[in-house]
């Protein structure tokens, strides 16, 4: 398998896979049009014509068979011409048998970042690793 930049070419497949996800996946949304646009603007983006607030690297993992499996992508910068918004939700539990302890303490955090900041995203969308050719 190999991770390589994403072509025109791949967006059969990236619909393909958009599709196999289901609802609810908004990185990866099954809509043609949307695709495209973001494929385009990726190849763009490798050919260096983007700006670092619009760089959007898109990826894909190609299995041995050259059959395209998964996507990936990393955004170049976030925050820099509107503000980005980080949420979290979790649950931390405390627990010990032998003291009789159990406490669940549900965090829901949510907090925007500065407006200037720039950071690096990693984000994998979706893999089809289970299903071979």
């Amino acid at each position: 398998m190999i991770v390589r930049p994403v072509r025109s070419s791949d967006l059969p497949a990236l619909i393909d896979l958009a599709r196999s996800t289901g609802t609810g996946l908004t990185t990866l949304p099954a809509n043609e049009e949307r695709l495209t646009h973001r494929v385009g603007w990726a190849e763009k983006t490798f050919r260096g014509e983007a700006g670092r607030g619009d760089a959007d690297y898109l990826f894909v993992l190609e299995n041995d068979e050259g059959r395209v499996v998964g996507i990936s992508a990393i955004a170049g910068a976030v925050g820099l011409r509107e503000p980005w918004y980080n949420f979290r939700v979790g649950l931390t539990v405390s627990a010990s048998q032998e003291l009789n302890i159990y406490r669940e303490i549900s965090d829901a955090v949510s907090g925007q970042r500065p407006h200037r900041q720039f950071r690096i995203v990693l984000v994998v969308f979706a893999c089809r690793l289970s299903q071979r050719s």
